[in-house]
């Protein structure tokens, strides 16, 4: 199966004449997994596996964001939720990812295999409830410190993810270049992933 190509929704070339590295994917399939309860915290999840072609091969991750186990929070009369998103590794298509990202970052070759997975800190860019994620464009930023403690500077890094479940796509996009070493690092499991076993 054709998926849509990484790099079809670039932004226009920085002063260097290279874009930042936004990514485009397919919403290849997506679940609610978990139950619901009656009373206390909803424990279910949603999670959604992305691909998309490259010259090079397809690339592809999934990525689980709980529908209730996260914080509502007034910032200034704008409400945003606090939560946090696992992004995982399908093999393959996910190390080929972290190799798109060495490439385009003119970064040497690593040839490792990507890390099972990593948890980030992230916030809702609207004021939109996780549970209408399938209804609804859910726009998120996500902070590369699962523990919230701020790491050493070169673990820090930032990356917003924007998932269209009604319209089957998805985005990882740059937040800024600096961060880009982070990003390189977390994928390839360099540093703790937040994650319990």
């Amino acid at each position: 199966m054709a998926h849509v190509y990484a790099y079809s929704d670039l932004e226009e070339p920085d002063a260097d004449g290279k874009p930042w590295c936004d990514i485009i994917f397919d919403l290849t399939d997506h679940s609610i997994q978990g139950r619901k309860k009656l009373f206390g915290r909803d424990e279910r999840a949603f999670v959604g596996t992305m691909r998309a072609s490259t010259e090079r091969g397809d690339i592809g991750f999934q990525v689980t964001v709980p529908l209730d186990g996260g914080d509502r929070q007034d910032a200034g009369g704008v409400f945003v939720w606090w939560g946090r998103i696992v992004i995982q590794s399908i093999g393959p298509e996910t190390d080929r990812l972290l190799s798109e990202y060495e490439n385009w970052f003119d970064m040497p070759a690593s040839g490792v295999t990507a890390t099972p997975g990593f948890e980030c800190l992230a916030v809702v860019i609207e004021d939109i409830d996780p549970k209408d994620i399938e209804k609804k464009p859910f726009n998120t930023k996500l902070f590369l410190d699962p523990e919230g403690d701020m790491p050493k500077l070169d673990e820090y890094g930032e990356l917003f993810l924007n998932l269209d479940v009604p319209n089957r796509q998805g985005h990882l996009r740059e937040k800024d270049p600096e961060y880009r070493g982070a990003l390189v690092g977390w994928l390839a499991g360099r540093f703790p992933t937040g994650m319990t076993q």
